[in-house]
């Protein structure tokens, strides 16, 4: 089988590649751009839509075309807690252009079941597959030993879909006036890095630049807890990529890995909390030191159980998966 698409990593290429599948990754936004050159001698074409943009033109573009194509969303189709007039145009734009890839595609690709449920409702049932992501995790592992020094760290791109404003305004100032010892990294990249100067004056604040994937699987993997207070998300990579570290993630309760599968987890929907109670984040990460402080090896019973959840969504594991629904494409055509 002969794939092309403007997406995969190299661990689940090098695994479908195992399974006798070629892989041609084309660097480009543009299905149409992929369609025109590279369509002959192809079985399929898996395009992941990314947003920005909000609306592809391309899908409006497309007419009939010679190979199957799979159009995988990996923005979600709604932002879940829409407080601005552009979050309540996205929730009415990405299904309407959900339906339309429909139209041209074989399958629709998404990341989360809330997305599944909301294609679900507009009929679309046979034409929808969920397929996660996956972990590298000979890259992500938990190391030797974790820090001496209790340390949370937040490792998402500074902006509002992430929470960065509840990060800096409520959750470090609520758990640092009662845990003033611990210590908190910070990964420092995105266009609100600015509010970061909120946090002015803390010594316990140490701020880290964006790094590769290996010096940050380091880091990840010294820490002992992940801040993730995301509004919104399509899978929440990172929050697996912690797990793999044995880092264990609080986090709002938002479509993709977090509610699909840490708050169905019997140990680890305790850290999964409501978007409307921020203030509980932090109390989790108060919980989590003093389970570290008193009674140690819970905790590490903890940081064990995440690496063995993570490690179910190896890139070995999920190629798998993917490869299955590749073959059910290219079978029906």
């Amino acid at each position: 089988m002969k794939i092309f698409t403007n997406w995969c990593p190299t661990p689940l290429r090098k695994a479908l590649e195992n399974y006798g599948v070629k892989i041609d990754v084309v660097k480009t936004s543009s299905i149409l751009h992929i369609l025109s050159q590279y369509e002959a001698g192809c079985d399929l074409c898996y395009f992941a839509r990314f947003a920005p943009p909000l609306i592809d033109k391309d899908l409006f573009r497309i007419g009939k075309t010679g190979i199957p194509i799979i159009y995988g969303f990996h923005a979600p189709l709604k932002v879940d807690y829409p407080v601005r007039p552009s979050h309540y145009l996205y929730n009415l734009v990405m299904p309407m252009q959900a339906m339309r890839a429909a139209s041209i595609s074989k399958k629709l690709h998404f990341l989360n079941l809330d997305d599944i449920k909301l294609i679900n409702h507009l009929d679309l049932a046979t034409k929808s597959i969920y397929l996660p992501l996956g972990v590298d995790v000979n890259i992500f592992k938990i190391p030797v030993t974790k820090s001496e020094r209790f340390t949370v760290i937040y490792a998402s791109r500074a902006s509002w879909n992430k929470g960065t404003d509840i990060l800096v305004r409520l959750v470090i100032p609520y758990f640092t006036r009662k845990l003033p010892d611990i210590r908190i990294d910070i990964v420092s990249y995105g266009f609100l890095s600015h509010l970061y100067k909120g946090l002015k004056g803390m010594k316990n604040i140490r701020m880290i630049p964006f790094l590769p994937p290996i010096k940050f699987a380091e880091v990840l993997a010294s820490a002992h807890v992940l801040l993730f207070p995301s509004r919104y998300e399509s899978f929440g990579l990172v929050v697996l990529e912690a797990l793999a570290c044995g880092t264990i993630p609080v986090a709002f309760n938002i479509r993709g890995f977090v509610r699909d599968i840490l708050s169905r987890d019997s140990i680890f929907k305790e850290f999964v909390v409501n978007y409307s109670r921020p203030e509980r984040l932090a109390l989790k990460v108060i919980e989590l030191y003093k389970l570290w402080s008193k009674k140690p090896e819970n905790f590490y019973s903890l940081v064990r159980r995440a690496r063995n959840l993570a490690l179910k969504f190896s890139w070995k594991n999920v190629a798998q998966v993917w490869l299955r629904a590749f073959k059910e494409v290219t079978e029906e055509c």
